[in-house]
């Protein structure tokens, strides 16, 4: 059974939270921001936060990629990038 519609893991792209909110609002005609995201991602039990950080809860790791990412500072650490295919879900939740 397939849980997730339209899953072609050849033609998967990998969008951030501010990246998923502009499609959405695309979509919608709602910009959304990073945030929203976030929050609509916990609902679906895809993340959690640990701490300050968010990370794929076990449902959610198969719809993800974590890239490493050196950020301001030398701060390392790694991104969630999550699959299109999240779009779909988080466009019923809105």
């Amino acid at each position: 059974m397939n849980f997730f519609p339209n899953s072609n893991p050849t033609q998967t792209q990998f969008l951030t939270p501010t990246e998923i909110g502009q499609e959405l609002g695309k979509l919608t005609g709602k910009p959304m921001s990073p945030n929203k995201v976030n929050k609509l991602l916990e609902a679906l039990n895809l993340q959690r936060k640990v701490g300050n950080k968010w990370e794929p809860s076990k449902l959610g790791r198969g719809l993800c990629t974590m890239l490493p990412y050196i950020g301001k500072n030398n701060h390392a650490g790694y991104q969630v990038k999550w699959s299109t295919d999240v779009i779909v879900l988080l466009k019923d939740q809105i």
